[in-house]
């Protein structure tokens, strides 16, 4: 997701996504990854 959508952020939160690490993408931009939990 683009760092400055925080629309997306605060969904990933609210679905209970994990910030794991920041990572270096071929567009030359850092994002966040997020893990989110398996669907029950």
């Amino acid at each position: 997701m683009n760092d400055d959508n925080v629309a997306a952020r605060k969904l990933v939160e609210r679905l209970g996504g994990v910030k794991l690490k920041r990572e270096r993408f071929p567009d030359d931009l850092e994002r966040d990854i997020y893990r989110l939990p398996e669907p029950s």
